[in-house]
C-alpha cells in the first residue's frame, strides 16, 4: 500500500513538471516572440530579413528560426537564422541574409519559429 502511495505521488510529480515545462509552449507559443516591424530588402542581389524577437517564456532561450525569401511568390532562398540565451523578457536583434537574389522585390517571411530552453 505504502509503494503504490509512493508510485502515485511520484506520478502526480512528473505529470505537474510536465505541465509546467508545457506551460510556456501553451500559454506563450514560439512564434508570438517574433515583433512586428520586421523588414525586408534586397540590394545588388543580397536581400536581408531583420527584426527583434521578444522572449516571452520564462526560461533563457535559444531561437531557431525559419525564413523564406520570395521573388514573385515563389522562394528563392530558404535560410535560417539563430539566436541564443535570450533571457526572460528580453529582446535581441535577429538577421538573415541571402544571396543571389535575381531581383530588388524580394519579399520574406518567417515560415518556422523554434524556441529550446537554453
Amino acid at each position: 500500500m505504502h509503494a503504490r502511495r509512493v508510485l502515485l505521488g511520484l506520478a502526480v510529480v512528473a505529470a505537474s513538471a510536465f505541465a509546467i515545462g508545457c506551460d510556456d509552449e501553451t500559454t506563450n507559443p514560439p512564434r508570438s516572440d517574433i515583433d512586428a516591424g520586421w523588414t525586408c530588402d534586397a540590394q545588388s542581389g543580397v536581400a536581408r530579413y531583420g527584426g527583434t524577437i521578444t522572449n516571452h517564456s520564462s526560461k533563457s532561450s535559444f531561437y531557431m528560426i525559419d525564413i523564406a525569401f520570395r521573388v514573385d511568390g515563389e522562394t528563392v532562398a530558404k535560410r535560417s537564422a539563430s539566436v541564443d540565451d535570450v533571457g526572460p523578457g528580453e529582446t535581441t536583434r535577429v538577421e538573415s541574409v541571402a544571396s543571389d537574389i535575381p531581383a530588388a522585390k524580394v519579399s520574406c517571411q518567417v515560415t518556422n519559429v523554434e524556441r529550446f530552453k537554453a
